[in-house]
């Protein structure tokens, strides 16, 4: 019986951990597919504008952050996964 518990808690924990990860790992994509969308328009090429969006996630600032919010409200209905692919069918590098 204990060994169910303990079992379970250690799952509920890695998909926590998981839940976690993969938010902050779609956030950061978020800001970079912001960076890039506004690169491109105020005219800089697909070169430049995945240059301005390889920041390391340590270099995300929080008017980065929330700077993409109010782009996601304005141009994607608060969405992030239909501005990621926008920006990947622009050309934004993985």
């Amino acid at each position: 019986m204990l060994s169910k518990i303990l079992l379970t808690i250690l799952v509920v924990g890695i998909c926590i951990w998981w839940f976690l990860k993969e938010n902050t790992r779609r956030g950061f994509l978020t800001i970079r597919a912001y960076l890039f969308l506004t690169a491109l328009e105020n005219g800089k090429t697909v070169d430049e504008a995945n240059h301005a969006a390889s920041i390391r996630q340590e270099e995300a600032t929080p008017t980065m952050f929330a700077n993409t919010m109010s782009y996601l409200d304005a141009h994607h209905r608060g969405k992030q996964m239909p501005m990621i692919r926008d920006a990947r069918a622009k050309g934004m590098k993985y």
